[in-house]
């Protein structure tokens, strides 16, 4: 399997079954991008997403966020997302990340 979020308990699964619980920021920022796997997603609208005003909101604010996710990935999972930085513009996402669904909904069908 590749990675996953679960939308019922917000944990990020990698490849090899491990998880992490995300933040609500953290969650709402993966969220966006995993919405659009492989293209970029400007900052403005990765601010809406937090539920902000992007011309109130210190874009060094949602950096942080990135860095910070980046680093306790690495180490509470012990594998990189690829978060990619898309230069002057937003952030982007490697990788699909599926939306795990909820398991009685899927047994139904």
């Amino acid at each position: 399997g590749g990675w996953s979020l679960d939308p019922t308990t917000w944990s990020l699964y990698a490849p090899g079954g491990t998880s992490v619980q995300l933040s609500f920021r953290e969650r709402q920022f993966l969220r966006a991008l995993a919405s659009q796997p492989g293209e970029p997603v400007s900052k403005e609208m990765l601010i809406l997403g937090l539920g902000s005003d992007p011309g109130a909101f210190d874009a060094r604010r949602l950096e942080i966020t990135v860095r910070r996710l980046r680093k306790r990935l690495k180490e509470v999972l012990g594998v990189d997302l690829p978060i990619l930085t898309a230069h002057g513009y937003g952030y982007a996402l490697g990788v699909d990340v599926a939306i795990r669904r909820k398991a009685s909904a899927a047994a139904g069908r």
